[in-house]
């Protein structure tokens, strides 16, 4: 039996997804990442990227994502579709626009949600080879200092912009 806030006892390993941008797939980008939080889950994991962010949001939608990277566009996209099986962990920190959230499985336990971010944080360091390797292939997150809280940036802004419910 499965517990409110704990993965499937039948979860044999993490997915990690995103979507490609232009011809790069960046599974190469977040293999350094799913490293560590296989270490840190004692799980093995594997990483999935969708020809498009719509199709990234349809697996979603099916539950076969644990973690993901999406854009602002698609996070928009997945919380004014449907409920939304995942909630945002953090998002990059200064670059001054508003880049799509890390989105972390509902199904996940507070305290487990909590030790992913507080992993996510602690990744900006200027020789951490893991935030290098995720930043190289998302063009507009070069400059990103790291990953910050969901609370202070400017998305709510931006959704209530554009009509989107999204309940911060």
């Amino acid at each position: 039996m499965c517990l409110a806030g704990e993965p499937s006892p039948a979860k044999t390993q993490l997915v990690l997804a995103t979507y490609h941008h232009t011809n790069n797939d960046r599974v190469a980008n977040l293999h350094p990442l799913a490293k560590v939080i296989g270490k840190q889950f004692n799980m093995p994991t594997q990483i999935n990227s969708y020809s498009t962010e719509q199709e990234l949001i349809a697996a979603i939608h099916r539950n076969e994502v644990d973690i993901a990277f999406v854009s602002t566009f698609g996070y928009m996209l997945l919380e004014n579709s449907s409920e939304s099986p995942m909630t945002p962990l953090v998002k990059w920190d200064g670059i001054g626009v508003s880049l799509g959230p890390v989105l972390i499985s509902k199904s996940f336990s507070n305290e487990k949600q909590h030790a992913l971010k507080v992993t996510f944080k602690r990744l900006a360091t200027k020789k951490n080879k893991v935030f290098k390797a995720l930043k190289e292939n998302w063009p507009e997150a070069i400059q990103a200092r790291g990953f910050t809280d969901m609370e202070t940036d400017g998305y709510k802004q931006l959704t209530q912009a554009f009509g989107v419910n999204v309940p911060w």
